[in-house]
């Protein structure tokens, strides 16, 4: 566990199985060892990365600067934590390790795809890298003028605005 760190990081746990042998921990790392009579691993890790643990530890951190805050083991230790039966906290840590699982796989096919949006910009957008020969730039003068109307004419003719907020929103949503 994260014991000293940024107030938006402080407390970052991760579940470590196994030992390694000769291996030092940096003095801003908490090791504890898990009851497993008590508690199933999976469910403790799970808790321990749950919203109202983060806040917890944030509200608890203290220290002098605001890019380092620290906890203690008494902050640790005095965390309350739910303890339904065990068959009840394997299914809870298997349900919540799936959705986790399914996240991370659609935020990985989110960036492989904003990826390949990128690229189809840069084939069909940048300068002089056209994906067709007869392709030609144009200013955008030439096919379009500013209207100057205040008021939508009518539903047939939408009018629209440009906006540093909204970027380019119908009229009529304003």
């Amino acid at each position: 566990m994260s014991r000293s760190n940024t107030r938006d990081k402080v407390g970052r746990s991760a579940l470590f199985k196994g030992e390694i042998k000769n291996c030092s921990y940096p003095d801003l790392m908490m090791r504890f060892r898990i009851n497993e009579t008590t508690i199933y691993p999976e469910f403790l890790e799970m808790y321990l990365r749950s919203h109202r643990t983060v806040k917890y530890f944030q509200r608890s951190a203290s220290g002098t600067s605001g890019t380092m805050v620290k906890i203690n083991k008494r902050v640790v230790e005095n965390l309350k934590v739910p303890l339904p039966p065990m068959p009840e906290q394997t299914a809870i840590a298997a349900l919540l390790s799936t959705w986790d699982a399914a996240i991370e796989k659609t935020e990985k096919l989110i960036a492989a795809k904003e990826k390949q949006m990128n690229a189809l910009y840069q084939l069909f957008f940048q300068p002089g890298m056209s994906a067709n020969s007869s392709w030609h730039s144009t200013k955008i003068g030439q096919f379009m003028t500013p209207r100057k109307e205040r008021e939508v004419p009518s539903e047939e003719i939408p009018l629209f605005s440009l906006t540093i907020e909204d970027g380019v929103t119908p009229k009529t949503d304003r």
